[in-house]
């Protein structure tokens, strides 16, 4: 005869494993389901199995009479804020018998939530940057963000400039990395420091994001000539003098200065052509001395100087500017001292000029000034040259050169013409060399913002 037995299943799991898995998002809050344990019986009030936690100080708990697992603490993928991980026994009891009770191990994984937003270290920031650096220059690589969330999107920090007055003056040469690009020229004189804004941002759904500010000070570069306070001076030399006399100038001392404020360079005077025998110039104050008393036949009628003050420390910042010098109860007429009236033939500071141009100059930037021997409102200047040359650069009346054109250092380095000047009396030449000078205008690139890779168990150092 046959006996048949029948096999009581309560306590084990539902799947016929020997440990229950569950992943449990971080962003849980206490007193949240997290799982149902897998577990054949009925744990109710009138049921046949009893469920309870092995462990006293578990992160989770049982709710009454049932298979939920309900959250006593909070979790934390980065195990900052709670456990990172659980790992518990339940005890399974079966009622009405005198089986011992089954240790069903269970192993809680948490899941990370883009819970954190990212941090900037080192915020804010400080950049001193020259008012000539070149547009397309990296200027500042320093800028970082951490994101405490684990690796993946919710971590992955793209940065970007915020929305204000002063946002086109930068752009972050990749999204993915802290390293900043000037887009637009800057100047001292005109915009000595702002700030910007940054957002750092994650990419989760939705995305968690911060701000900092970005304060530019900008650096005054000798970019500017010196200026004369004055276009124009005027001196009368007495008849009778007895000893070296400073003479007064009209109508204020001859003086020039630096227009780049933040430097202030010295300047150092001196007399385009030469100066009358009877005068000389002190070059440190600009200040007329007569030397000798006048002779007969000098100075008849008034005579036109120019007067150059050049930097001390760059001789290619100057300025002109014009001294009237007549005898003493005289009177001058203007119209005949060479300033209008062309005594004073118009002549080039220099014959040849030269300039070293970044290609990525944008049009309408003054490249040099070709600097003559007098000011005259009737002065005409004009370029003669390749077509090439003149669809890129133009002239204005007080002699700057303008780029008005795109320069391309890949199709050509170098541009030669000519500059001509008249004062409608007599006329001038000069040659202009304008040397393009290469810029790293290109960036590596990736085909595909973002990759992903899916790989099964392999030994360190295997290539995925």
């Amino acid at each position: 005869m046959r006996t048949s037995m029948i096999r009581d299943t309560r306590c084990f799991l539902e799947n016929g494993a020997t440990a229950a898995h569950l992943f449990v998002s971080e962003d849980h809050q206490v007193g949240d389901t997290i799982g149902l344990l897998g577990v054949l019986g009925d744990p109710g009030p009138q049921g046949d199995i009893e469920l309870r936690l092995q462990e006293h100080d578990s992160p989770v708990t049982f709710s009454q009479h049932s298979r939920n697992l309900t959250l006593t603490r909070p979790l934390d993928k980065e195990g900052v804020e709670g456990p990172a991980s659980v790992y518990i026994n339940v005890i399974c009891e079966r009622k009405h018998t005198l089986d011992p009770g089954f240790v069903i191990p269970v192993n809680i994984r948490v899941t990370d939530a883009n819970d954190n937003a990212p941090e900037f270290i080192n915020a804010p920031y400080v950049l001193n940057i020259s008012e000539v650096t070149v547009v397309g220059t990296r200027v500042l690589q320093g800028v970082r963000a951490v994101d405490a969330d684990q690796p993946g999107p919710y971590s992955t920090v793209q940065y970007s400039i915020l929305p204000g007055p002063h946002a086109d003056f930068f752009v972050f040469a990749n999204a993915l990395e802290g390293t900043l690009v000037l887009r637009k020229p800057l100047d001292y004189e005109t915009l000595s420091n702002f700030s910007v804004g940054i957002r750092a941002q994650d990419q989760g759904n939705p995305p968690q994001s911060s701000t900092t500010t970005l304060y530019v000070n900008v650096i005054d570069a000798d970019d500017q000539n010196p200026a004369f306070l004055n276009d124009q001076y005027k001196v009368s030399v007495p008849l009778q003098i007895k000893t070296r006399k400073i003479l007064r100038v009209d109508p204020a001392p001859i003086k020039a200065v630096d227009q780049d404020v933040g430097i202030s360079a010295p300047v150092r005077y001196s007399i385009q052509g030469g100066i009358l025998p009877f005068l000389t110039l002190n070059p440190e104050t600009a200040d007329i001395i007569v030397t000798r008393p006048l002779q007969d036949h000098e100075l008849i009628s008034s005579a036109t100087l120019v007067i150059k003050a050049t930097q001390i420390d760059n001789g290619d910042r100057y300025a002109l500017a014009t001294v009237i010098v007549s005898r003493e109860g005289s009177v001058v007429d203007d119209s005949a001292n060479g300033v209008i009236g062309g005594r004073l033939p118009v002549r080039f500071v220099l014959k040849d000029y030269h300039a070293s141009v970044p290609e990525n100059t944008p049009p309408g930037s003054v490249i040099l000034t070709a600097g003559v021997n007098k000011i005259d409102p009737n002065l005409r200047f004009w370029l003669v040259g390749a077509k090439e040359d003149l669809d890129r650069f133009s002239i204005t009346n007080s002699g700057e050169l303008i780029l008005k054109g795109n320069l391309d250092y890949e199709r050509r380095i170098q541009h030669s013409f000519l500059v001509h000047v008249t004062d409608k009396h007599n006329n001038d030449t000069a040659r202009v060399n304008v040397s393009v000078e290469d810029v790293n205008e290109w960036e590596p690139r990736f085909r595909h913002p973002r990759y992903e890779f899916h790989a099964r168990t392999l030994r360190e150092g295997s290539i995925v």
